[in-house]
């Protein structure tokens, strides 16, 4: 029997095995970035937001982005625009500390805000979406920009996104080269086997005879 696979379970295949990467970007969000949080290719706390705010001891700084979505920008024309938003309103519990943002760019969270800090014992920064009783304050004016950022808080940048695209291509093509190395009409074909050879070269992939016969026509003999 002649088993032909699709092309989705041949890129399945190859993820598993190897012959197929899946693409090696792992961003973790598209956010509205203050400016001075943007050191080189690294986000890093804004201190011109951290400096308004009088945060507990010892508590962990954030205070680097207001997230626009999780994974990829939605709009990939908005990525690398420059934004000013101000800050109005301050929010805190016993974990966490927020900032709310007034921008003119949408955000997943309501209010969207961006985490200034949190406590080390137990603090996450999902937490602001928690926090409720937000105290008005004189806003605050920020300049930043959209940018998407990956898991480690690197920024992504175009040429990140052409090196893994060519990568993704090249895997494809290796997968397509592999898949069709391994073909057996292919291989009886690119070595020119008699009928003879080829139930020979069959028996040795310990390949059911009940496909032999579709094999052989498939490659001429």
């Amino acid at each position: 029997m002649k088993v032909t696979l699709s092309k989705s379970q041949w890129n399945l295949i190859g993820q598993k095995t190897g012959w197929i990467k899946t693409s090696a970007l792992n961003i973790s969000y598209t956010g509205l970035v203050p400016q001075d949080s943007i050191s080189g290719n690294k986000i890093v706390s804004s201190q011109s937001i951290l400096s308004q705010f009088q945060i507990p001891t010892g508590w962990t700084p954030y205070a680097n982005h207001m997230t626009i979505n999780l994974g990829a920008s939605k709009d990939q024309s908005l990525v690398g625009q420059d934004v000013e938003f101000s800050i109005v309103a301050i929010a805190h519990d016993s974990m966490v500390m927020a900032a709310q943002v007034q921008s003119n760019v949408g955000s997943i969270n309501n209010p969207p805000h961006i985490t200034i800090a949190v406590n080390p014992n137990g603090g996450k920064p999902m937490m602001s979406g928690k926090l409720k009783d937000w105290k008005p304050i004189n806003p605050i004016q920020i300049k930043g920009k959209i940018l998407e950022v990956l898991q480690d808080g690197t920024i992504l940048t175009n040429e990140m996104k052409q090196q893994d695209k060519n990568n993704k291509q090249q895997n494809t093509q290796q997968a397509e080269t592999t898949k069709k190395a391994n073909n057996p009409t292919s291989i009886i074909q690119a070595n020119k086997f008699d009928r003879e050879q080829a139930i020979e070269f069959l028996k040795s992939r310990n390949i059911p005879q009940q496909a032999w016969d579709g094999i052989l026509r498939a490659s001429g003999l």
